[in-house]
């Protein structure tokens, strides 16, 4: 991916996640692959145990390389906030929706080594390495509310 696009994304990414989290301790519940859905897929980015949601295209790439869609959520959403377009959006390329550390299913790390996962230059570090992580080299950002 060349610089000019890690740039914006890392601009994007870093407007979108300025708010400050902060972990509390929970007791009592269901571990994330208990509650996953069917297309869920987890990986471990940059220490934290990140969950995502993978819709292959739904139509052959014609004339080149398809971008993959990234749908970025909002404060206090999940993946779960694009269960309706993800789907229709497949038509375009293949499309991912992933939990940001605190959110959904991926991990609330109370102690961790290195960069806080919760700091927004981190969640921009995390965000390339899903893309990474997927050989992603066109990308399509989508978000809403503080995801966007």
């Amino acid at each position: 991916m060349n610089r000019r696009i890690r740039a914006v994304l890392a601009l994007s990414v870093l407007a979108a996640s300025s708010c400050v989290l902060i972990p509390v301790r929970t007791t009592g519940t269901l571990e994330p692959s208990a509650l996953a859905y069917e297309d869920s897929r987890f990986v471990e980015i940059l220490g934290v145990d990140v969950h995502y949601r993978y819709t292959p295209a739904s139509t052959p790439a014609t004339g080149g390389e398809r971008p993959l869609i990234v749908l970025l959520h909002g404060f206090g959403a999940s993946t779960f906030s694009w269960r309706e377009v993800a789907e229709p959006l497949s038509a375009y390329g293949d499309v991912v929706a992933y939990d940001r550390p605190a959110f959904g299913l991926t991990e609330r790390p109370l102690r961790w080594q290195g960069s806080n996962p919760y700091a927004p230059a981190t969640q921009t570090d995390l965000l390339f390495g899903l893309l990474d992580e997927l050989g992603a080299d066109k990308v399509i950002l989508v978000g809403n509310s503080a995801g966007g």
